[in-house]
């Protein structure tokens, strides 16, 4: 499964052993390792542009924009080399991603790869200009990590507010819910529905953000942080499809107004 030339999604082969790893890992990793059947892989040299760290998290990413999922990287292996230039030859990763079992996905599709691909290189783009909407990258993959609903709840609400916001005047709440529904909706009857949504969500980020959690009954608190992960997923999908969205994002306040206003 290619996410782009030189990175792909495989089952080791023959010459990676990963026992020779046995005295870094505890017998419990080693097993889950050894068991585990599909694998990121790919090259890396100093001359890159992203660290593999960095390349890892992208694909992570592309992964759960797609749809709910178990995908996860916990191990780190430079197989084949002494060192990888400079970086370690293997390591754990703290930073896991995060799920929820109500909604987890089976099975990844050929054209969700495909789609994982497109996202994959759109996303390298935006975390390439380090601008606007990198912050609302790093804070959507931030709620990802995060062991607390409340905690992602608020980073994904975080990096909405990052991609969508243009000001800062009384309305915040109505003026990001229009601005969401004119870029995911294109009929009145659709952005209408999209805009009471978005702002039934937001109103449940304002209580955990407020310490009014209470207000939740506690069945309703994962449901809610998964609706509210379909809304940026949605928002993320939208943006990567369209070079003139993204273009627009990364511009100053001023650009985005007039661009949220141009499709109102």
């Amino acid at each position: 499964m290619v996410i782009a030339p030189g990175i792909d999604i495989r089952r080791l082969n023959g010459d990676e052993d990963i026992s020779t790893f046995k005295n870094f890992l505890s017998s419990d990793e080693l097993l889950d390792a050894q068991q585990t059947p599909l694998w990121l892989r790919f090259e890396w040299d100093e001359s890159d542009e992203f660290t593999t760290s960095e390349t890892i998290n992208l694909v992570l990413l592309s992964l759960w924009l797609v749809k709910p999922n178990r995908v996860e990287a916990k191990l780190k292996f430079c197989i084949g080399k002494d060192q990888a230039s400079g970086e370690k030859s293997r390591q754990r990763l703290l930073d896991r991603m995060q799920w929820i079992a109500l909604e987890e996905a089976e099975s990844f599709s050929t054209q969700d790869i495909a789609l994982a691909s497109t996202l994959f290189f759109g996303l390298c783009e935006v975390y390439r200009r380090r601008g606007r909407l990198s912050n609302a990258m790093i804070l959507t993959m931030t709620g990802c990590w995060s062991h607390y609903w409340q905690a992602a709840l608020i980073s994904h609400a975080a990096a909405i507010e990052a991609i969508l916001t243009y000001s800062t005047e009384p309305g915040i709440t109505r003026r990001l819910a229009t601005s969401f529904a004119s870029l995911v909706e294109d009929t009145p009857d659709g952005r209408r529905t999209a805009k009471e949504h978005f702002i039934e969500l937001y109103n449940i980020r304002s209580d955990a953000m407020h310490g009014r959690v209470h207000n939740l009954e506690e069945g309703q608190r994962l449901p809610s942080l998964s609706s509210f992960q379909g809304l940026l997923r949605d928002l993320w999908k939208v943006i990567l499809a369209n070079v003139q969205s993204v273009e627009a994002l990364e511009g100053d306040d001023a650009e985005r107004r007039e661009f949220f206003e141009r499709l109102q």
